[in-house]
């Protein structure tokens, strides 16, 4: 028992509170039969990272910079596939992470070498910014600069696989907590506070029914991690304040011009939080309107939104079509359907038209009786 332990591997984990640190470190003594130790050292043997929590991206690249040379096991939901990462999803089946632990202990050290956390988006910022030198330049243009026309392949959507890459559900973000404030506040006409706790510190969003205006003490960047950040990893209080409170900020607000408007808000809380993707309820096969033209001199302009809202103002067409005829990608009609339906500028075109007048049923060819008369006398001669 005494050499078991000596020789067990010790972790250091993030992206995890108190209480699930200590169910992982009971887990490793009991199921796991003590393959691993959890240590506080920051040079332990293997780092374990809740990649789905609000700074892992960053807490990643700053211990791979640190530690270069050491295993990182990843906790997700979804695989993010990363390189010299191993994978344990998310709720953790202790046989896969033995597996994995006793694989790592067999690993020579990685080697020394710069990697980047994300290497998808890093790729995309360098292509973004080599087309950019390609395109001209228009100083009264803000949006974001359209990518080349490209071949996009055909994707069968109705695959159950592709349902986590493609549709996410924006109850399972701060997006649903919000648009559910939203709708109470304007019920109940009265401001609703929610509260978001990061790094110990509660931060305030509150939403303003009558001014339709959202007061909030987050900054763009902390926003975007908490809205990319799945619910379950964010402690959120939800707060109604009393009339006379209500009055006050609704006044303070309107003196001295605070606040967002909520569809602003809104729009950029559902880009976030779809990251490319639609709304789990979406079906890809029903074409989608667009109610009007959003105006991008108040919401925030998305990549290729022009083309995007140039095709679709015409009439309704399915999303996938979208990007098939402009030859963008895919993530970039399904983040502008996504923001512009968070703020109901955007949805599935059912037709009345279709379920009003009743098709007619097929009238029978005119060789149809003469086949059912030769038919019926083969019949009487059997």
């Amino acid at each position: 028992m005494e050499e078991s332990i000596k020789n067990r591997l010790t972790a250091i984990v993030y992206g995890m509170d108190n209480r699930s640190r200590e169910a992982l470190g009971m887990a490793f003594d009991g199921p796991g039969k003590g393959c691993c130790s959890l240590s506080d050292d920051a040079a332990a043997d293997i780092a374990i990272i809740n990649i789905d929590s609000v700074d892992a991206w960053e807490i990643l690249q700053k211990i791979r910079q640190e530690y270069p040379q050491r295993h990182t096991i990843i906790l997700s939901v979804n695989d993010p596939q990363l390189e010299d990462t191993h994978y344990v999803a998310r709720p953790i089946c202790m046989k896969t992470m033995v597996s994995v632990i006793k694989k790592v202990r067999q690993l020579p050290p990685l080697e020394s070498k710069p990697v980047v956390a994300e290497p998808s988006r890093e790729t995309e910022k360098r292509k973004s910014s080599q087309e950019r030198t390609d395109l001209p330049i228009s100083n009264g243009d803000t949006s974001p600069p359209a990518q080349k026309r490209v071949q996009i392949p055909k994707i069968d959507f109705s695959q159950p696989a592709l349902q986590g890459t493609y549709c996410y559900d924006p109850d399972n973000y701060l997006q649903g907590k919000i648009t559910k404030a939203i709708k109470q506040a304007v019920k109940k006409n009265t401001a609703v506070q929610i509260s978001v706790k990061v790094g110990g510190e509660w931060k305030m969003i509150t939403i303003l029914p009558e001014s339709k205006k959202i007061l909030t003490s987050i900054n763009s960047t902390l926003l975007k991690r908490l809205c990319t950040s799945p619910a379950y990893t964010l402690e959120v209080k939800i707060r109604y304040h009393n009339k006379k409170n209500s009055f006050d900020l609704e006044y303070r607000a309107t003196e001295k011009k605070a606040g967002v408007p909520v569809d602003v808000f809104l729009w950029r809380v559902a880009f976030w939080a779809s990251q490319g993707r639609v709304p789990s309820e979406t079906d890809l096969k029903t074409p989608v309107y667009l109610k009007q033209w959003p105006n991008f001199t108040r919401l925030k302009a998305l990549p290729n939104a022009m083309r995007i809202v140039t095709l679709l103002i015409d009439k309704p067409r399915k999303l996938p079509l979208i990007s098939q005829v402009l030859g963008i990608p895919y993530k970039d009609v399904f983040a502008l359907y996504s923001a512009a339906n968070a703020i109901d500028l955007a949805g599935p075109a059912h037709r009345k038209v279709d379920t009003l007048i009743q098709p007619e049923n097929p009238k029978p060819h005119q060789l149809h009786n003469l086949f059912g008369k030769i038919l019926d006398k083969f019949k009487g001669s059997e």
